[in-house]
């Protein structure tokens, strides 16, 4: 199975880091992590986009069928560069202008100067990703050790057949970062690919700053909803029956509400059951009662269905 790995075409040349820009007041982000010190939020600040002038970005890679069926999009005059000429290539912000909710960007790419002008919508551009967020999560994480909090899943992609496959893991488990790269989902914008001390690998797509992602989704995907950076055994003494429940991406009454989003993840919505009563529910259908911040009950975990509590498709056996 081949992993995530798209060779890249350009070579970054590492530059020194300009004063961070301050975060934009009005955006959400997510809380710092208790176990990360400096906090992720402080080495990735947001960027909102007016402030990106003269700074640089590379075009994104993506998966086979997208490159054939669509390109590049979100370029003015209906001229979209061709993937393979621009893939890997990068260009520099020269301006700014249009609306505050269409606003147009100039850009020129670097090594022959061509310019560009590209529309963007809900505050990103797709075919990019912000180099400085790239060059940072490298100098970060490349070789780190670190728990991934994911649902008992890891995504590698067959290049082949252009499909993803899931590999099986436990969650919490120790992984090693073994390099960090370019995602092909402006979502998530940072590719971590991992190795579990079993030898598994796959990838992770991070969005570590919210820079350049659609204001609809900025706050999700961070690194601290995705992992811990120290072993969580360390950090919360919780009986062995509630880490192995949780390991084993199982609820059981008994748990409290963080113990229960650490085995099944964010719940699609929450509700009231009464007064100190709450209830959560995930995408699977399976329903989650709490009383007094402890969970009383399930209702139907569907275990023979073919996804996981947050709605994921659960890998083959």
């Amino acid at each position: 199975m081949k992993t995530a790995g798209f060779t890249f075409l350009f070579s970054l040349v590492l530059m020194a880091f300009s004063p961070l820009f301050s975060q934009d007041a009005n955006q959400a982000q997510s809380p710092p992590a208790a176990n990360s010190t400096p906090t992720t939020t402080s080495l990735f600040p947001f960027r909102p986009l007016d402030q990106l002038v003269g700074q640089r970005f590379v075009f994104r890679p993506m998966m086979t069928a997208k490159q054939q069926q669509t390109g590049y999009l979100g370029f003015d005059f209906d001229y979209n560069p061709d993937y393979k000429e621009y893939l890997g290539r990068s260009i520099k912000i020269l301006s700014i202008g249009g609306s505050k909710y269409f606003p147009k960007i100039q850009v020129a790419v670097e090594d022959n100067l061509k310019e560009f002008t590209i529309i963007t919508e809900g505050g990103s551009m797709n075919a990019f990703v912000f180099i400085p967020d790239v060059e940072a999560a490298k100098a970060q994480w490349t070789n780190a050790t670190l728990w991934y909090k994911g649902d008992n899943l890891i995504c590698c992609y067959q290049e082949d057949a252009d499909s993803l496959a899931l590999v099986k893991v436990k969650k919490l488990s120790q992984v090693k970062v073994v390099d960090v790269g370019v995602s092909w989902d402006p979502t998530r914008p940072i590719r971590f690919t991992v190795q579990t001390t079993a030898g598994q690998q796959g990838f992770v797509d991070v969005n570590v700053s919210g820079t350049n992602v659609s204001r609809a989704v900025r706050g999700q995907n961070r690194f601290d909803d995705l992992f811990f950076s120290q072993d969580p055994r360390t950090l919360f003494a919780w009986p062995d029956s509630i880490w192995s429940a949780i390991r084993s991406g199982n609820v059981i009454v008994g748990m409290a509400p963080e113990q229960a989003k650490m085995a099944w993840g964010t719940p699609k919505s929450t509700g009231s059951d009464g007064p100190d009563r709450e209830a959560w529910t995930y995408a699977s259908g399976n329903t989650v009662h709490f009383e007094n911040g402890v969970v009383t009950g399930i209702d139907a975990p569907r275990t023979d269905d073919a996804v996981t509590p947050d709605g994921y498709p659960k890998p083959d056996p």
